[in-house]
C-alpha cells in the first residue's frame, strides 16, 4: 500500500452556492445563494460533511436572498454559515461528490471528496496542483505529501462499507503501518468528536515521514482553538503506548485517560505531545520506561484529574522533557483541585525528568500532594528553579541517591 498523490483529476465547474444554516432537530434550513437555487428533490452537500443531503420541500424566498426549506438530516446538529453546493457527478474512480468552491484565495479551483483517500481534495487550476484538506474543518495542504485518515466513533472498520470514516484509532494506526514507504510524507490520523474507548498501540511506519500524528479535529483546524473534543480512554491498558519503535509519533489536541494504566507511555521509543487534556488514570499521565523518551513539542496542555503521578520515569534512559522541544514558556493549566498520590513528578531507577525553568503554571495551588520524588540514582532537573517550583503542597524528597536540581 503506497500513498499516491493524485495529479490528473478533471473537475467540472459549478457555481458557488452560498452558505447554509441548520437548526438542530427542526430539519429546517436557511440558505443564502449567489447563483444556484435548490429545487425540491435536489441533492446537495455541505462543506466538511461527507453525507449527501436532500432538499425535501420547495425553497421559500423569505427575503434578502434567503430561502427556507426542509432537508434530510442524519442526526440532530446545528450548522452555521456552512458552504454548500449541489451534487455533481465527477470521475467515478476518484471522486464521490463535489463539496464546495474554496473562496479564500483559490477561486480558480474546485474542491471535492475523494473516496480513494477518504479525504477532501482541492484542484488549483491556476497552478495545476492538487491540495488536500486536512479533514472537514482543516486547512489546505499540499497533497503531494499529505495523507489524512479520519476516525469517528460512528465509523466503520470494515473497508468503509458503512461510513467514510474508520471506527477505531487502532485500525487507523494499523493502516499507516501498512504503507510501503512514507519518506517525505505528512501522515495524520484525525479524530472526529467523541470518546474512543480503546488502548492504542502505536506502530512503526516504513521510511521516515515528515510528521506522524494523531490529532483531534479542532486541533487540526487551529491549535489555538478550544481544547479537545475527542478523547482516548484506555480500557485494557495504557491510553497510548509506544514500545520498541523507531518511528516518532505525535499526540496532539487529544484528551487522554486510562482505566488500567498510564496515559501516554513510551518504552525504548520516542513520543511527543502537545495541547492534550490529561484526565483520569490509574498510573501516571505521562510515563517513560527504560529507553523511552517523551517530550512536550508545543506550547501548552491541561491537567484535569489527578493520579498516582503526573510525570513518571523508571529505568535507565527513561526521559521526560518539557522544555527542549517546547516553546520558550509553555503553559500547564491545572483545572480545579487535584491530588497526586505519590508525587507530581516521580523519577526512579536512573530515569530523568527535565522541566526547565520556563514553565508557566496556571492554578498551581490547585494541586495537593508531594511535589517531587527522586530515588535510585534518578534526577529531576528544574534548572535550579527551587524546591517549590513544581505544583504540590508537600515538600519533595530524594532517597537512595536520587537528586533534585
Amino acid at each position: 500500500m503506497i500513498p499516491v498523490a493524485q495529479n490528473d483529476i478533471e473537475m467540472p465547474p459549478f457555481a458557488n452556492a452560498g452558505t447554509i444554516s441548520v437548526t438542530a432537530g427542526l430539519l429546517l434550513a436557511t440558505a443564502t445563494a449567489t447563483a444556484v437555487i435548490l429545487k425540491a428533490g435536489d441533492s446537495f452537500v455541505l462543506a466538511g460533511y461527507p453525507h449527501e443531503f436532500v432538499c425535501q420541500t420547495v425553497p421559500v424566498d423569505i427575503g434578502a436572498g434567503v430561502y427556507e426549506f426542509n432537508l434530510t438530516l442524519p442526526a440532530p446538529e446545528t450548522f452555521s454559515g456552512i458552504a454548500w453546493a449541489p451534487t455533481v457527478p465527477v470521475n467515478e474512480e476518484t471522486m464521490e461528490m463535489i463539496i464546495q468552491q474554496e473562496a479564500a484565495g483559490n477561486t480558480a479551483g474546485r474542491s471535492a471528496f475523494d473516496t480513494q483517500i477518504d479525504g477532501f481534495v482541492y484542484l488549483d487550476t491556476q497552478a495545476s496542483r492538487l491540495w488536500e484538506r486536512n479533514g472537514p474543518d482543516g486547512t489546505w495542504t499540499d497533497m503531494t505529501n499529505t495523507l489524512v485518515i479520519w476516525v469517528s466513533t460512528t465509523g466503520d472498520d470494515n473497508d468503509g462499507d458503512v461510513s467514510p470514516y474508520l471506527k477505531t484509532i487502532q485500525r487507523a494506526v494499523d493502516t499507516m503501518a501498512m504503507l510501503e514507504d512514507t519518506t517525505g510524507w505528512n501522515l495524520i490520523i484525525a479524530l472526529k468528536p467523541g470518546t474512543y474507548n480503546e488502548s492504542v498501540t502505536l506502530k512503526d511506519v516504513s521510511g521516515v515521514p515528515l510528521s506522524l500524528k494523531i490529532i483531534d479535529h479542532a486541533g487540526l483546524q487551529s491549535l489555538t482553538a478550544s481544547f479537545p473534543g475527542a478523547g482516548i480512554a484506555g480500557q485494557t491498558s495504557h491510553a497510548v503506548s509506544a514500545i520498541n519503535l523507531k518511528s516518532i509519533w505525535m499526540i496532539e489536541h487529544v484528551a487522554i485517560a486510562s482505566l488500567k494504566g498510564h496515559g501516554l507511555l513510551a518504552k525504548a521509543s520516542r513520543l511527543r505531545f502537545n495541547r492534550c487534556d490529561f484526565m483520569t488514570v490509574t498510573g501516571a499521565h505521562i510515563s517513560a520506561l527504560g529507553g523511552g523518551h517523551i517530550s512536550l513539542e508545543g506550547d501548552a496542555y491541561r491537567i484535569n484529574v489527578g493520579g498516582n503521578a503526573h510525570l513518571l520515569v523508571n529505568g535507565s534512559g527513561a526521559v521526560i522533557d518539557l522544555q527542549a522541544e517546547a516553546v520558550a514558556r509553555p503553559t500547564i493549566t491545572i483545572v480545579g483541585s487535584i491530588t497526586f498520590k505519590t508525587a507530581f513528578a516521580w523519577a526512579r531507577a536512573s530515569g530523568q525528568i527535565f522541566t526547565g525553568t520556563g514553565l508557566t503554571f496556571i492554578n498551581k495551588g490547585g494541586v495537593t500532594g508531594r511535589r517531587w520524588r527522586a530515588e535510585q540514582n534518578s534526577s529531576i532537573d528544574s534548572g535550579q528553579s527551587g524546591e517549590k517550583y513544581l505544583p504540590g503542597t508537600v515538600a519533595g524528597v530524594a532517597v537512595k541517591s536520587g537528586e533534585y536540581l
